[in-house]
């Protein structure tokens, strides 16, 4: 059940049920590491007990996920850090996608990658210093078409086209 693409997702916090479907579907879609991003444009603020209690109610929609799609192994989940703090702790290697709907459309590697990290905003978006950041930490600003989607839908739509490029979604293969 598991993917030979290792996909690590920083994905921006978002409101209310909308982080539990994000966190679901990543797990379901294979991704391996989950951070979650406090940005600039990020309108939660969890701290003490509530941080807690959101991070083990986290924890167990991705437990309930990964039972549910047969996978492997449970996604690892991190956070919530600053987007500068993710991107000094991310190892060399790998293609690094930010999605933005003013990107470059994808182009795929020449060859598979084994892993991947891709970057998704809250709602409203990434903010120009948010994008900096990732500019700065050699992330491809990239879109998947010509809409701009929703902060839960976008990284369920990034995971997608990366599994089925490089992943065990057999598409690109």
């Amino acid at each position: 059940g598991e993917s030979p693409l290792a996909v690590h997702l920083g994905l921006a916090l978002l409101r209310g049920e909308r982080m539990d479907v994000a966190l679901q579907k990543a797990c379901e879609l294979g991704a391996a590491r989950i951070t979650l991003l406090d940005t600039a444009r990020v309108e939660v603020r969890l701290e003490g007990k509530r941080l807690e209690n959101r991070l083990r109610h986290w924890q167990g929609v991705l437990v309930h996920a990964a039972q549910q799609s047969g996978r492997a192994r449970l996604p690892e989940l991190y956070g919530p850090v600053t987007l500068a703090a993710f991107c000094e702790g991310l190892p060399d290697g790998g293609p690094r996608y930010v999605l933005d709907p003013e990107g470059a459309p994808l182009t795929p590697e020449a060859a598979p990658p084994g892993r991947a990290v891709l970057v998704t905003g809250p709602e409203g978006g990434l903010a120009p210093e948010d994008l900096a950041v990732l500019d700065a930490a050699g992330f491809r600003r990239t879109a998947l078409g010509p809409r701009v989607l929703r902060a839960e839908t976008a990284p369920l739509a990034g995971l997608a086209v990366l599994q089925w490029l490089w992943g065990d979604l057999a598409g690109g293969r």
